[in-house]
């Protein structure tokens, strides 16, 4: 079949369904989930492709104003996060993204992407022209891709992301998305990428006892559920919040988990906090529920809260820490996130340990909430590549 055709019926089916089965698991082109065709059959190997990125070149996925702040030494970036909340919201959270483009070919093709150098598995999509932005990629990985013509393709080149903390994600519809995963933990050993995430929540806040409004459309729910792969989402809200939801705005294929949890300090020392916090631990330990992805309603205090203790469980380090809470203000210029309510948090967790590293003060709080020393380990291996 030629390129052209596959392109018309890639085109009819997004104009029909908003996708199709086979769809890439977590990467965006142009901006949305993609629609995915069947790979093309290899061909000759056109010469004289100019891409860009130039072949192994390293992208970033973060901005330069992303990086400039996550690198500043500690004190000062607390400083300048203090005193210039609404400039750092107006950063934005529309970073990850990696144009591919080529010359000098042009017209109906397929560009075809993978994570492995034989290229499979990959995902192909239909293009017009000579170029695409793949987004909401990992961090510090390598991918490889080529473009297929009706004459032949090009030889596989290849790009590695940026090894820069936060992963962030675009999910039209809700905010604050990003990875826990991509960090180093434990022994210098990363996290894994697409097994956990934070977000704001995917559905209104209940009004009058009703569910509230879905925030996604079919399409970007499809993206969440069936690209992302989320089985569980876990939601941290009280039952005002929720009143009258029954099931999970993800649909009857994601396990809805209602866990209303504390945050900062007070999910240290009172029982609804800690209780909450273990049983969310417990669902942890079965492989069986990941991905998972948990919210509040902005994803800020009680999704940064418990991202904080999962992370410092991990192992990552403890300015890494508080670098991923402050990352909630990127594109949130407007709720308060002042260090007055993190900072007695972290002193409330040296209470358990103290003297100890933020990772032993966390375990220390941990056991005393009733997780065992087997479960944490068992956390670790799930999720420390």
């Amino acid at each position: 079949m030629k390129l052209s055709t596959i392109l018309a019926f890639a085109l009819l089916a997004a104009t029909l369904l908003g996708a199709v089965p086979g769809k890439p698991r977590y990467l965006l082109v142009d901006g949305k989930p993609c629609v995915t065709v069947a790979a093309p059959g290899s061909g000759k190997t056109k010469s004289g492709i100019t891409v860009e990125p130039a072949d192994g070149a390293v992208v970033p996925l973060l901005t330069d104003r992303h990086k400039e702040f996550i690198a500043m030494e500690s004190a000062k970036r607390v400083k300048f996060f203090e005193d210039n909340r609404k400039l750092i919201g107006t950063y934005g959270e529309n970073c990850n993204q990696v144009k591919l483009s080529w010359t000098p070919e042009a017209g109906n093709c397929v560009v075809t992407v993978s994570e492995k150098p034989d290229m499979k598995p990959s995902i192909s999509v239909a293009c017009k022209g000579n170029g695409i932005k793949l987004g909401n990629l990992k961090i510090a990985t390598k991918y490889y891709w080529k473009v297929s013509w009706d004459d032949g393709e090009s030889k596989i080149f290849s790009f590695t992301t940026e090894d820069v903390a936060p992963r962030i994600l675009r999910i039209s519809g809700t905010g604050n998305v990003r990875d826990l995963g991509g960090r180093k933990g434990l022994y210098g050993r990363r996290i894994r990428q697409g097994l956990i995430y934070r977000s704001a929540a995917f559905n209104e806040t209940s009004s009058n006892g009703r569910p509230g409004k879905l925030r996604l459309t079919p399409e970007w729910r499809e993206y969440v559920v069936r690209d992302l792969g989320i089985v569980t989402d876990l939601d941290l809200r009280n039952e005002k919040e929720t009143a009258g939801m029954e099931s999970g705005p993800l649909g009857d294929g994601v396990a809805w988990m209602f866990l209303p949890s504390s945050q900062y300090s007070y999910i240290l020392k009172r029982d609804f906090g800690r209780a909450a916090f273990l049983r969310t631990f417990r669902m942890l330990q079965d492989e069986k529920n990941y991905p998972v992805d948990f919210h509040c309603i902005h994803g800020k205090d009680r999704t940064g809260t418990l991202a904080f203790i999962l992370n410092a469980l991990l192992g990552v380090d403890e300015n890494e820490l508080v670098v991923d809470w402050e990352a909630t203000r990127f594109g949130n210029p407007h709720g308060l996130l002042p260090h007055k309510y993190l900072d007695p948090f972290i002193a409330g967790l040296r209470e358990f340990r103290p003297g100890g590293t933020i990772r032993e003060c966390a375990e220390a709080w941990a056991l005393d909430v009733g997780v065992t020393k087997e479960e944490i380990e068992n956390f670790r291996r799930i999720m420390l590549e």
